[in-house]
């Protein structure tokens, strides 16, 4: 793909965060035509109305999340677009060039209502190297809440991660350069036994009940309910759990406000603590994806 080539390609973002602006400048430097749409009450940049944002456009670049409070994600505009009213419009406006979407954790519908269209769409939350590039943002922000809600440091601290994948991974090599005394809680032994060649104790979930009343702070990146009622029993009250898996999230709610138990939901962390790191790897991501259907 030569630089000329590329230049012809026009990508409309609509939507999202700050990081998606840092994914504009930063696809820009790549070369290609950015526009944008869903910006409108952010100042400094040039928001279009979606049919001029993707009159020219062969992408379209939704938010990451796509849908925030079941609509699309638009933190920078008053207007209430529903994943149902956008496929009505691409249905009777289809851009001519347009042939492929990208988004963060698309909705099923709106994928099937796209791809019905005869678009190709890449969830890059569904692609392991766009996940691998964010579970270091992702990791960092996890500490930085840690750091704002402890009231003591996290060397020396007792902190359980919870799930041995690519964040708790990360989570687990951070916290041990920092001085942190580190628990590995996973379900699979060989996951455990890596934890235990890499310097960490490591448990199995039914361990953790019975090591819970030492632990400090507990970091969750299993999207399922593994902090129950055993465990947040014995938890002491100055513990504080940060939950960074998605919906169902990964604790008894319940049962925390039950025990007492100061829980942190933290979220798209890389769009909030680093969003231009963020945007360059969604932009990144991106890129290559695009060089890959042209090669």
């Amino acid at each position: 793909m030569t630089d000329e080539m590329k230049l012809t390609h026009t990508i409309a973002l609509l939507g999202g965060d700050l990081r998606q602006l840092a994914a504009a400048d930063a696809l820009r430097a790549a070369g290609y035509r950015v526009t944008l749409s869903g910006f409108d009450a952010e100042a400094g940049t040039e928001n279009l109305p979606l049919a001029e944002a993707l009159a020219e456009a062969e992408v379209l670049l939704l938010p990451l999340p796509t849908i925030r409070h079941d609509r699309i994600n638009l933190p920078f505009s008053d207007e209430r677009l529903t994943v149902s009213a956008l496929l009505t419009w691409l249905t009777a406006n289809r851009p001519p060039h347009l042939t492929q979407v990208f988004g963060g954790v698309i909705p099923a519908a709106l994928t099937e209502g796209l791809r019905a269209l005869g678009l190709r769409v890449t969830d890059l939350c569904a692609e392991e190297r766009f996940n691998l590039l964010n579970a270091v943002p992702t990791a960092e922000g996890a500490l930085a809440e840690a750091m704002r809600h402890l009231d003591i440091t996290l060397y020396g601290a007792e902190a359980a991660v919870l799930g041995f994948g690519r964040i708790g991974k990360v989570l687990c090599r951070s916290l041990h350069a920092l001085g942190a005394k580190v628990t590995a809680v996973a379900r699979q032994e060989r996951d455990r036994t890596e934890a235990e060649l890499c310097g960490y104790r490591a448990l199995s979930y039914r361990e953790v009940p019975a090591a819970a009343s030492r632990l400090d702070v507990i970091f969750n990146t299993v999207p399922s309910p593994v902090l129950t009622e055993p465990i947040l029993s014995q938890l002491p009250k100055k513990c504080i759990v940060i939950d960074l898996a998605s919906f169902p999230y990964g604790v008894d709610a319940d049962a925390a406000l039950r025990h007492g138990v100061c829980v942190i939901h933290a979220l798209s962390l890389p769009g909030k603590v680093a969003p231009i790191t963020a945007g360059r790897i969604v932009a990144r991501c991106v890129c290559e994806k695009l060089k890959e259907a042209e090669e």
